[in-house]
């Protein structure tokens, strides 16, 4: 499978490079700093799942140079989500599906304003993932997706991407209810994702007690928290 990772980062890059490991076709879209890494020593992925180097691959900023692919794994940030989807048009033929694997709950509406619902799959991703340094990727945990198409239908291009992330060992699950998955992860995201940033803590070390956060932190908690 021709497949085209728009955003390479932390989580793209992980998935991107589980593909390519499974001998198909990726190229790696990213920009700055992570793509002249890339660029110029390939990808690497830390994983205690095996890890990977990447190196014959396509890595640029211009889809163009990509040309028509059969998957584009769309991992861009929530508010690079317009400009992002009007640049995958080199990206685009008659068969091609679009992956979001983007937190929040409306981005893969905006990609199928623009392509159509019936090319469009929004992804829940579950992941521990981090960028070390500029072409290096660490994961810890996890790394499973679950998609579905907008309306709650699967059909056969939606169970091709199933088929391709399962043969590359990537945890996947196709939902007729993705947008039920897609709100029950942005209400666990939104309380402690605030609450790690305002503590300085990882999320593995606020430990919920008795319906009580209790703080383990390196820094003290802000006053008044």
């Amino acid at each position: 499978m021709r497949i085209a990772v728009m955003g390479a980062g932390a989580v793209g890059g992980y998935f991107g490079a589980r593909l390519a490991a499974a001998s198909n076709d990726v190229a790696f879209i990213a920009r700055g700093l992570q793509l002249m890494a890339m660029q110029r020593e390939g990808l690497t992925l830390e994983s205690p799942q095996g890890s990977l180097d990447i190196r014959d691959a396509l890595f640029t900023d211009d889809p163009a140079q990509v040309g028509v692919v059969d998957l584009v794994l769309f991992c861009v940030k929530s508010y690079d989500t317009d400009e992002s989807a009007a640049k995958v048009t080199p990206l685009i033929g008659n068969r091609t599906i679009i992956l979001s694997l983007q937190n929040g709950v409306d981005n893969a509406d905006k990609i199928a304003r623009r392509w159509g619902n019936q090319r469009t799959l929004a992804g829940v991703v579950y992941i521990g993932s981090q960028l070390l340094q500029p072409g290096k990727i660490k994961h810890s945990s996890g790394g499973r997706i679950v998609f579905g198409e907008l309306d709650g239908q699967v059909h056969e291009p939606t169970q091709a991407v199933e088929q391709a992330l399962t043969s590359a060992q990537i945890s996947c699950e196709v939902s007729r209810a993705i947008r039920n998955i897609q709100w029950r992860k942005l209400l666990w995201n939104a309380p402690f994702c605030a609450i790690s940033c305002l503590t300085r803590c990882f999320l593995k070390k606020l430990v919920i007690r008795c319906g009580r956060p209790t703080y383990w932190c390196r820094r003290q908690a802000p006053a008044g928290f």
